[in-house]
Protein backbone atom coordinates (compact mmCIF):
# COMPACT_ATOMS: atom_id res chain seq x y z
CA UNK A 1 0.00 0.00 0.00
CA UNK A 2 1.41 3.31 -0.62
CA UNK A 3 0.35 6.95 -1.94
CA UNK A 4 1.75 8.67 -5.38
CA UNK A 5 0.06 10.88 -8.09
CA UNK A 6 1.01 8.48 -10.92
CA UNK A 7 -1.75 10.15 -13.81
CA UNK A 8 -4.47 12.43 -13.30
CA UNK A 9 -7.89 10.40 -12.58
CA UNK A 10 -9.51 12.51 -15.87
CA UNK A 11 -6.45 11.06 -18.01
CA UNK A 12 -6.32 7.41 -16.93
CA UNK A 13 -9.31 5.09 -18.09
CA UNK A 14 -11.09 4.15 -15.37
CA UNK A 15 -10.27 0.64 -15.16
CA UNK A 16 -6.44 1.55 -15.58
CA UNK A 17 -6.71 4.10 -12.79
CA UNK A 18 -8.90 1.86 -10.24
CA UNK A 19 -7.21 -1.24 -10.96
CA UNK A 20 -9.49 -4.99 -10.23
CA UNK A 21 -12.84 -4.30 -9.38
CA UNK A 22 -13.96 -3.22 -5.71
CA UNK A 23 -16.41 -1.45 -3.98
CA UNK A 24 -16.62 1.04 -0.87
CA UNK A 25 -19.26 0.25 1.50
CA UNK A 26 -21.07 2.34 3.62
CA UNK A 27 -22.62 -0.25 6.08
CA UNK A 28 -21.82 -4.22 6.45
CA UNK A 29 -25.49 -4.58 6.75
CA UNK A 30 -28.87 -3.20 6.73
CA UNK A 31 -29.00 -2.79 10.40
CA UNK A 32 -25.61 -1.66 10.64
CA UNK A 33 -24.88 2.83 10.64
CA UNK A 34 -23.64 3.83 7.56
CA UNK A 35 -20.04 4.49 7.53
CA UNK A 36 -18.99 6.15 4.22
CA UNK A 37 -14.95 7.00 3.40
CA UNK A 38 -13.43 9.70 5.70
CA UNK A 39 -10.50 11.91 6.19
CA UNK A 40 -9.38 12.19 10.14
CA UNK A 41 -6.28 14.03 10.43
CA UNK A 42 -4.10 12.75 7.50
CA UNK A 43 -5.97 9.65 7.35
CA UNK A 44 -8.06 8.01 4.91
CA UNK A 45 -10.32 5.05 6.03
CA UNK A 46 -12.73 3.26 4.09
CA UNK A 47 -14.17 -0.22 4.05
CA UNK A 48 -13.99 -1.95 0.49
CA UNK A 49 -15.50 -5.21 -0.52
CA UNK A 50 -14.02 -7.06 -3.96
CA UNK A 51 -13.67 -10.53 -5.01
CA UNK A 52 -10.86 -12.60 -3.55
CA UNK A 53 -10.20 -15.62 -0.98
CA UNK A 54 -6.48 -17.11 -1.04
CA UNK A 55 -3.99 -14.33 -2.11
CA UNK A 56 -3.11 -10.90 -0.65
CA UNK A 57 -5.03 -8.09 -2.40
CA UNK A 58 -3.38 -4.73 -2.03
CA UNK A 59 -4.82 -1.41 -2.37
CA UNK A 60 -2.68 2.08 -3.27
CA UNK A 61 -3.77 5.28 -2.43
CA UNK A 62 -3.24 7.79 -5.74
CA UNK A 63 -4.09 11.76 -6.02
CA UNK A 64 -4.01 14.63 -8.42
CA UNK A 65 -4.76 18.48 -6.69
CA UNK A 66 -5.57 20.95 -9.61
CA UNK A 67 -6.36 24.40 -8.29
CA UNK A 68 -8.12 23.92 -4.49
CA UNK A 69 -9.56 20.56 -5.10
CA UNK A 70 -7.54 17.30 -4.46
CA UNK A 71 -9.06 13.94 -5.55
CA UNK A 72 -7.65 10.66 -4.26
CA UNK A 73 -8.95 7.42 -5.81
CA UNK A 74 -7.96 3.49 -4.70
CA UNK A 75 -6.20 1.26 -7.12
CA UNK A 76 -6.24 -2.53 -5.98
CA UNK A 77 -4.36 -5.02 -7.24
CA UNK A 78 -5.83 -8.66 -6.95
CA UNK A 79 -2.81 -10.19 -7.88
CA UNK A 80 -4.55 -12.25 -10.66
CA UNK A 81 -7.05 -13.24 -8.67
CA UNK A 82 -10.62 -13.50 -9.64
CA UNK A 83 -12.25 -15.55 -7.12
CA UNK A 84 -15.97 -15.35 -6.15
CA UNK A 85 -15.66 -15.49 -2.43
CA UNK A 86 -17.01 -11.47 -1.55
CA UNK A 87 -14.24 -9.90 1.13
CA UNK A 88 -14.69 -6.95 3.43
CA UNK A 89 -11.88 -4.95 4.78
CA UNK A 90 -11.32 -1.46 6.22
CA UNK A 91 -8.48 0.74 4.58
CA UNK A 92 -6.53 2.99 5.99
CA UNK A 93 -3.68 5.43 4.03
CA UNK A 94 -2.00 8.46 4.95
CA UNK A 95 -3.23 11.36 2.99
CA UNK A 96 -0.44 12.80 1.11
CA UNK A 97 0.44 16.41 2.10
CA UNK A 98 -0.06 18.51 -0.64
CA UNK A 99 -3.60 16.66 -1.09
CA UNK A 100 -4.25 17.65 2.66
CA UNK A 101 -2.92 21.60 1.47
CA UNK A 102 -6.15 21.61 -0.55
CA UNK A 103 -9.43 23.17 0.44
CA UNK A 104 -11.75 20.72 -0.88
CA UNK A 105 -10.63 17.05 -0.98
CA UNK A 106 -12.84 13.79 -2.60
CA UNK A 107 -12.36 10.61 -3.24
CA UNK A 108 -13.58 9.03 -6.37
CA UNK A 109 -16.04 5.95 -6.44
CA UNK A 110 -14.86 3.49 -8.63
CA UNK A 111 -18.13 3.00 -9.93
CA UNK A 112 -18.82 6.22 -11.28
CA UNK A 113 -21.14 8.90 -9.75
CA UNK A 114 -20.68 11.43 -7.46
CA UNK A 115 -17.16 11.38 -5.14
CA UNK A 116 -17.32 11.39 -1.53
CA UNK A 117 -16.70 14.74 -0.41
CA UNK A 118 -13.75 14.00 2.62
CA UNK A 119 -13.23 17.82 3.32
CA UNK A 120 -14.98 20.91 1.75
CA UNK A 121 -13.90 24.91 2.05
CA UNK A 122 -14.78 26.09 5.70
CA UNK A 123 -13.90 22.89 7.27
Amino acid sequence: MGCGSESSPEEAPAGERFGADYEFVLSASPAAPSKPPALSGDTLTATVAYRGGEETHDFALRHDVRGDTARLWLRHDAAGEDDSTRVLDEVRFAAPPEALDAATVVLLNPQGGEPFVLRWPGE
